[in-house]
């Protein structure tokens, strides 16, 4: 990939975040056109796409989570890599932890939130159904035990910068909390 090339991929990533982060009542107008983006990504659309071989980019080729750690670690994110490295434990304002599949052509990005032990199966499946309607980048879940969970999935294949890879993880960061806050309406979350 082409610096001129980088930079137009992180300049769409920089304006996904800005847009992201002032979206009108939550995420729920992500759908809508907002200028620039579709700019942006048509940009980096016409270019060749990126094949890994850079070191400023991460694909299935070259993946692991220990480089994952040193791109999260140069972010200055607080991190940590597992004793049995199965997965990286972040700690910013929300604690996550991040995996890759085994095919290595996914990062994916979790969070959990405790629920009331009171709280009814219902309500709480309420409140993963108005987070997913209202946020379109992350996905809720309910756990086996009933708790709440987050996840993000970011696709290697054919490469991504680092520094998309860091973006897109504070992006996660910061909503999963703001989507707790504005959808949380009968208070059943921890």
């Amino acid at each position: 990939m082409t610096p001129e090339q980088t930079q137009k991929l992180d300049a769409f990533t920089a304006a996904l975040t800005d847009v992201v982060t002032h979206l009108p009542g939550g995420a729920g107008g992500a759908t809508e056109f907002v200028p620039g983006v579709t700019t942006a990504l048509q940009a980096v659309l016409e270019g060749d796409q990126p094949r890994g071989s850079s070191t400023d980019f991460v694909s299935p080729d070259n993946v692991s989570l220990e480089l994952i750690r040193d791109v999260f670690d140069a972010a200055m994110m607080e991190v940590s890599l597992d004793e049995e490295k199965r997965f990286i434990r972040i700690k910013e304002d929300v604690v996550a932890r991040c995996t890759l599949s085994e095919s290595k052509e996914r990062v994916q990005l979790i969070a959990y939130y405790g629920v009331k032990e009171e709280a009814q199966r219902i309500d709480r499946l309420e409140l993963v159904n108005r987070i997913n309607e209202q946020y379109v980048l992350i996905r809720a879940g309910i756990d086996d035990d009933g708790d709440l969970w987050f996840d993000y999935c970011l696709v290697l294949k054919g490469g991504v910068s680092k520094k998309h890879i860091v973006q897109a993880t504070r992006v996660f960061l910061m909503l999963v909390p703001k989507a707790v806050s504005e959808c949380d309406e009968d208070g059943i979350v921890d």
